[in-house]
């Protein structure tokens, strides 16, 4: 790997292999050879060591590092496990504090960037991602005070909108989520800007690097 690159993921070679031997199983299935020569025991296979789970402690610890007109984004991306593009696409009419829910809505619960930089509310990826979740209590405090310090711009205002976004109707960049927002990163939570994929100020929140060290006393 090169200098400035980081691994965002699992090699290719399993998914490669995959791909591989499903097309070479439809050309057996149409005759075209006799035989799949992918026979390789264990060559599909992702060995990707699972990643552990941040305690409460280090995901406080993440928040309060990170500048306060997003503290409430990492917590509510912890605490529930709403995607970044979910977060990104969350609007005021979709939360209820009194109950203590937050909703992502079946016409225009997700995010996404075309390759000319355009923003889109989209459907979520599935059809079960279109969901209610509940909220605990601490996060409700949060979430009260969040909107408090961004201001009302009326019930369908984004939840988290660009820092310039003068009517909340603009969503934050998701890509400067992270790095741009954080004054400095505890040790405790074992998190560097940049060491890992560009939605981390939200997933960093949800998953430890390898050798994180254990959080301070």
């Amino acid at each position: 790997m090169g200098p400035g690159q980081r691994a965002l993921g699992p090699r290719p070679g399993p998914k490669t292999y995959r791909l591989l031997r499903a097309v070479l199983n439809a050309a057996v299935d149409e005759g075209l050879i006799a035989r799949n020569p992918c026979r390789v025991k264990g060559a599909g296979a992702d060995n990707t060591p699972e990643r552990p789970a941040l305690s409460v402690e280090q995901v406080y610890a993440i928040a309060g590092a990170i500048v306060p007109r997003h503290r409430a984004l990492v917590l509510l991306a912890a605490f529930t496990g709403l995607r970044l593009g979910e977060l990104r696409a969350l609007r005021r009419k979709r939360m209820d504090l009194d109950a203590a829910t937050v909703t992502v809505a079946p016409e225009d619960g997700n995010v996404q960037r075309d390759r000319s930089g355009a923003v889109h509310f989209t459907r979520p990826k599935s059809r079960a991602g279109a969901r209610t979740v509940a909220l605990p209590a601490p996060v409700v405090d949060e979430m009260r005070a969040h909107l408090e310090l961004v201001g009302d711009h009326g019930p369908d205002a984004l939840v988290f909108p660009a820092d310039k976004s003068a009517d909340g109707t603009r969503p934050f960049h998701g890509r400067r989520s992270g790095a741009s927002g954080v004054r400095r990163w505890p040790r405790s939570t074992g998190y560097r800007p940049g060491s890992c994929s560009t939605t981390c100020a939200t997933r960093a929140t949800l998953w430890l690097p390898a050798r994180a060290p254990a959080p301070e006393s």
